[in-house]
């Protein structure tokens, strides 16, 4: 179970989280004072880095003083009193400058004198007597030392730099000594802190300056600066000053290039006298968040935390059902606990009342729940039932399946012992149960269904449901072997659809007054669902025998049809369709025509007019029929599609295209074509002789001679045989179309009929080389032997034909044991066949179109009929050629060992 906090313990966290601000407050202002110390340090450090630049500035101007003046009198030659001038002005300019000299061995001047002397200078006799501290400013020398004079030791710095005057021989110095008070005033200047001062000492670390000075002398112990100058060039120093014995923060710079080194002290109290400060004015804020935070929590726990203990245990007596009980508070709490006090109490009243009415009203609704109740069961069983109904269609569309599935429901719906369905059969005109279920023994279910059949009977006569609630009132009407079943009840409902009454079903049970009218409300709205299904699953099964019928009849088409939807997608392809596109393997579902011709395989070449078949289907008119090619494998069929809208009372529901064959019709068109044009072509040649012959010797004009007549008249019967023979092939070519061709058939010897057609052939042709090779013992064949000499003779002439003159033309004959064949081969040596004209030459007017063949004649019947001829003696032919070399026709006919008579 959770574990919840008291208020106190909320409001005593509250607290601690508010502290935690206040806490990281101070850790942030600690950092920040830590901070701001460094800060006040860098801060001392860089007055002191100022002042250096300033001490440095007064030393490098005063400096540059006397190197220029120096430069000018090496540059020019000045008389002594015109530098006494010069002198005089630089000492003027220079308020730093206490004095100036300038000296030589001979002579000297200062800025203080109004004559030049000869002689030594004092600059030269203080060089020589005073002990003095050297530094080095550039070019210039620095000299510090306190001088002796009546009034004490006094300090001095001296600034010095030789020369040598041009276009003279003489050298000597020019010196200045530098005004200390105006020195002074310059290190005073910077002063910050009120007990602050600043130091000045040379690079020997003898003092300059020091507020001290001269009453004090100086060392490491005094001044423990001095050895922090030694180890860095400039910093931040903290130490104990024994002169002034107090902590103290030096801030030390060591100016260049004279190495003197200048720092600025302070007392430490009053250098970090700001983050003193800041650091009580932190506390101070720190200490009164914690006091203010805890004087708000013991007014939060005064006023909040004890009242809300009072309006607990009041909400745990409400709960524990005393709506009697109510909260006294005080009134000084605040007004927001007091109110919430009144409206508590407010609360606890209305409850007491509301209490009291859900007592009152408590019986009512109990008896409302109930008589609901019922009445959802029923809802809820009637719901079932239909829903029991409705969902037996979707699992199969068989009508008993679905009235067994129904009965089953009500049966265990209304727990009865008997359920049957009656239903009306129009044809016969008489009632049948369709199907039952009894929860009795089977030999008397032909009692049950008889006798609840009587009350069927009447119910589906008169269309009212009849509920017996007692048996025994119908004693007339029940069975002597059924009244030892016990049944009492019984209902009977008529299954009806469109004023049509169906049939009826009907229920009995041995409870007496079993089926109340909740009970017949509930087997009606059953009934009157059944009937719908009963209906839509007839009528679907009609419709669906009549599609199943349409479609039988559209796929045992021969023709191809194709139906598109109004969104030229396609709803149908019957196999006849697919298989002229080549199209089996398609799946042709949601796609339009296009689409589907272009699933095609790329072997397949489709030619079909597109343009114009849209055109139909947008105008959604009867299309002329239009021709298309299918090519597969090199060979070419020929269709007529023809397009036709599909349209009802609706309006339009799509188009369809029929698909027909038309390639053998254009076959025959071709061929006959093809047989007039061979037909007229060589019978013109041989009546061309004919006629010519014998408008010859009919000519009176001209006297011939015998020989001359002869020739005329054996050119007449040659043509006239030639004429014989061409028709005979015609006629022969019809028979084997039409397969009428008649065989006399007897046992020969094929190698007299090959001798017979080669004998013939050297008489018409004397100039043929005709050789033979037999094979021993060659069988006797069962042959027609005009129609194999007939094979020959087309196989001989076509060898004579295409081969040069005098050329070999080689037949053989051997048996084949194993297949029990005997083969025939004619081989010549002639231009030869290519590869892909090897089937086509035995087609029937079939030429191979080249220069050579132009020039020979030729029906092109002869080989199809040596086809026909073989084929119908059951034996087959065929050709080995190539372009040039030839070719070598064979054909077998089978055959057994037959001896000879």
């Amino acid at each position: 179970m959770k574990k919840y906090l008291h208020i106190n313990h909320y409001v005593s966290v509250i607290a601690f989280l508010a502290l935690i601000p206040i806490v990281l407050l101070g850790f942030t202002l600690t950092f920040n004072l830590i901070h701001e110390g460094e800060n006040l340090k860098r801060q001392h450090l860089a007055l002191a880095a100022h002042l250096s630049g300033e001490v440095q500035t007064f030393f490098n101007q005063h400096v540059l003083a006397l190197e220029t003046l120096a430069a000018e009198m090496k540059q020019l030659h000045v008389p002594p009193e015109e530098l006494k001038k010069l002198v005089g002005q630089v000492a003027k300019h220079y308020p730093g400058f206490s004095e100036v000299y300038v000296e030589t061995a001979e002579w000297n001047l200062s800025s203080n004198t109004e004559h030049v002397l000869f002689g030594k200078g004092k600059g030269w006799e203080r060089l020589e007597k005073e002990r003095m501290s050297y530094s080095q400013f550039g070019n210039v020398k620095a000299l510090f030392g306190l001088e002796e004079t009546s009034s004490g030791r006094q300090r001095n710095i001296f600034l010095i730099v030789p020369f040598s005057a041009r276009g003279s021989s003489s050298t000597g110095i020019i010196a200045a000594t530098l005004n200390m008070e105006y020195l002074d005033r310059l290190l005073q200047k910077q002063k910050v802190y009120p007990s602050g001062y600043s130091v000045l000492v040379d690079a020997n670390n003898l003092v300059i300056y020091h507020p001290a000075v001269p009453s004090l002398n100086f060392n490491e112990m005094t001044l423990p600066v001095l050895s922090a100058l030694r180890q860095e060039t400039h910093g931040t120093y903290e130490y104990y000053s024994p002169i002034y014995q107090r902590t103290e923060i030096a801030s030390f710079v060591t100016l260049s290039p004279a190495g003197w080194g200048l720092w600025v002290a302070a007392p430490r109290q009053e250098v970090i006298a700001p983050v003193y400060k800041a650091a009580g004015l932190s506390l101070g804020i720190i200490i009164l968040g914690i006091i203010v935070i805890v004087v708000i929590r013991h007014l939060l726990l005064v006023n909040i935390s004890k009242p809300l203990k009072h309006l607990n245990k009041a909400s745990s007596e409400l709960a524990q059902g005393n709506l009697a009980y109510r909260v006294h508070l005080d009134n000084s709490l605040p007004l927001e606990i007091y109110e919430l006090s009144s409206n508590f109490n407010s609360m606890a009243q209305s409850l007491e009342e509301i209490n009291f009415l859900l007592k009152k009203h408590g019986a009512d609704l109990e008896h409302r729940v109930k008589t609901r109740t019922r009445e959802l069961v029923r809802k809820n069983k009637e719901l079932a039932a239909l829903y029991a109904v409705a969902s037996s269609v979707s699992s199969t569309n068989n009508l008993m399946d679905v009235l067994r599935d129904v009965l089953e429901e009500i049966k265990a719906l209304f727990g009865v012992e008997i359920s049957t369905i009656f239903l009306k059969n129009e044809e016969e005109n008489e009632l049948k149960p369709a199907i039952w279920r009894i929860d009795y023994p089977d030999g008397d279910k032909l009692v049950y269904t008889d006798y609840t059949g009587s009350f069927s009977e009447q119910v589906i006569k008169t269309g009212t449901p009849i509920i017996v609630d007692n048996m025994g009132s119908h004693e007339e009407r029940i069975p002597i072997s059924f009244r030892k079943t016990n049944l009492r009840s019984l209902i009977s409902v008529p299954i009806i659809y469109n004023n049509n009454i169906l049939g009826a079903i009907t229920l009995s049970t041995r409870q007496l007054g079993r089926f109340s009218q909740d009970d017949l409300s509930i087997l009606q709205a059953i009934s009157s669902q059944l009937g719908v299904v009963i209906s839509n699953v007839s009528l679907f099964n009609k419709i669906n025998q009549e599609h199943h019928t349409f479609l039988a009849v559209i796929n045992s088409m021969h023709e191809g049809l194709i139906l598109v939807d109004t969104r030229q997608k396609i709803v149908y392809v019957n196999p006849v369709f697919l298989q002229i596109f080549h199209l089996e393997n398609a799946s042709w579902q949601g796609l339009d025509v296009k689409e589907l011709y272009q699933q095609a395989h790329p072997e397949v070449k489709i030619v079909i007019p597109v343009a114009e078949m849209m055109e139909d289907y947008f105008e959604q008119r009867i299309g002329p029929p239009r021709e298309a090619a299918v090519t597969h494998r090199g060979k070419t069929r020929y269709y007529l599609i023809q397009g036709f809208p599909v349209s009802s009372s609706e309006g339009f529901l799509g188009y369809g295209y029929i698909t027909r064959d038309i390639t053998r019709e254009k076959e025959v068109d071709s061929l006959k074509n093809s047989i007039l044009s061979t037909v007229s072509h060589e019978l013109r040649t041989p009546l061309t002789t004919i006629r010519g012959s014998a408008e010859s010797l009919l000519r009176q004009d001209v006297v011939w001679n015998p020989g001359e007549r002869d020739e005329f008249i054996h050119a007449i019967v040659n043509e006239s045989q030639r004429l014989r023979e061409l028709i005979d092939n015609i006629m022969d070519m019809s028979k084997i179309e039409a397969g009428v061709l008649k065989l006399d058939i007897h046992s020969a010897d094929v190698t007299k009929v090959i001798n017979r057609v080669i004998n013939r052939f050297q008489q018409r042709y004397p100039e043929a080389r005709i050789t033979t090779t037999y094979s021993r013992h060659l069988p006797f064949v069962p042959l027609d032997e005009r129609r194999i000499e007939q094979v020959l003779n087309n196989l001989l002439e076509n060898a004579i034909k295409y081969s040069p003159p005098h050329q070999v033309i080689h037949i053989t004959a051997e048996y084949l044991p194993g297949e029990k064949h005997i083969k025939v081969s004619v081989a010549d040596q002639g231009i030869g066949i290519a590869k892909e004209h090897h089937q086509a030459i035995f087609e029937r007017f079939y030429r191979v179109n080249s220069s050579w063949t132009q020039k020979i004649g030729g029906s092109g019947v002869g080989l199809a009929i040596a086809k026909g001829i073989i084929e119908a003696h059951g034996g087959s032919i065929w050709v080995e050629s190539s372009l040039g070399h030839g070719s070598k026709f064979y054909f077998t006919i089978p055959c057994e060992l037959i001896e000879e008579e």
